[in-house]
């Protein structure tokens, strides 16, 4: 099973999901992009250690945008450790 994430705070939840995905506990899984609200949100890095897909998505009432390195880049992605 393929799983997106969608986050926007530390990414403590998205840590449980990885150790669950890692150990086996929730079958075959495989966590294929990381998206969040906040730019420098956390759960973003958890994304780049990973080497996992990731990007922000800037959300408002009336637009959306979703901005970001493609999947090629991503390890350049400008986000601090």
């Amino acid at each position: 099973m393929k799983i997106a994430i969608l986050g926007s705070g530390a990414g403590s939840n998205a840590q449980a999901i990885f150790n669950a995905s890692d150990n086996n506990q929730i079958g075959n899984t495989e966590i294929v992009g990381i998206f969040s609200d906040k730019e420098n949100a956390p759960i973003l890095r958890h994304a780049k250690k990973k080497n996992i897909y990731f990007k922000h998505i800037h959300a408002s009432k009336d637009s959306y945008s979703i901005e970001g390195k493609d999947e090629e880049e991503n390890e350049e992605n400008e986000l601090e450790d």
